[in-house]
């Protein structure tokens, strides 16, 4: 199998999502992604690497709002980051163990192997660390039980009042509705697909453990991972 054109598709996206001015430049021009860019007029940020309650996070805040406000989402770049720093936009990012958000992406996106989502995994956080200061950090556990609490931390740091997301058990079912019906219109109900825990990705997970524990980068991405870690 010739592996040049995928190989060379993460080339590419590792520069666009490094790289605010190619961020720009390529979702800029496609009609799908404008919504989820950051721009100056961009009232909050909620990015992080794939497969760690980025769609959850979105949900909850959005249904936990009376009003409407514009959210930069799911570009999983870490020029969203950059961007939103430039703008001084509140930023939350979601973090997630790397064993599991990897094991998850393998799951779901067959164009990734090992070696190619631990150094998105890598260079992402690395951004991630460096930014730290100026953005709101948002556990996987965190944001599936209390997203409430990140509201908050980010309405303190930015001055912002962004109303909270009441985490009782009819408002995470709500999200798990929503989640659901976006894997329905999107990618035809498939379970490898949706962006909620099920038995058959936690099946097919397993098979991915012990190659990503022993991978070479693994060390690298488990440090940066504990070093952004809100809590020891």
């Amino acid at each position: 199998m010739n592996l040049l054109p995928t190989a060379l598709k993460h080339k590419l996206f590792s520069w666009v999502a490094s790289s605010p001015t190619l961020l720009n430049i390529y979702y800029g021009q496609r009609q799908k992604f404008k919504g989820l860019l950051v721009n100056s007029s961009t009232d909050i940020v909620i990015e992080g690497f794939p497969r760690s309650a980025n769609t959850f996070a979105v949900i909850a805040f959005k249904q936990a709002q009376v009003k409407e406000y514009q959210v930069a989402h799911h570009l999983h770049a870490e020029a969203q980051l950059k961007l939103a720093v430039k703008y001084n936009t509140p930023a939350i990012v979601v973090l997630r163990e790397p064993i599991s958000a990897i094991s998850s992406l393998l799951v779901r996106d067959s164009n990734y192997n090992a070696t190619q989502a631990l150094q998105r995994y890598i260079d992402f956080y690395t951004v991630v660390k460096a930014l730290k200061a100026q953005l709101v950090i948002a556990e996987f556990n965190e944001v599936t039980q209390n997203m409430g609490a990140i509201i908050k931390r980010c309405n303190t740091q930015f001055s912002r009042n962004f109303l909270s997301f009441d985490h009782t058990s009819a408002n995470t079912q709500n999200v798990f509705d929503e989640i659901k019906a976006i894997n329905q219109r999107k990618e035809q109900g498939k379970p490898s697909m949706i962006a909620m825990p099920n038995k058959e990705k936690e099946h097919r997970q397993i098979e991915y453990l012990s190659e990503i524990n022993n991978h070479p980068l693994f060390t690298t991405a488990n440090n940066l991972y504990i070093s952004l870690k809100i809590t020891p």
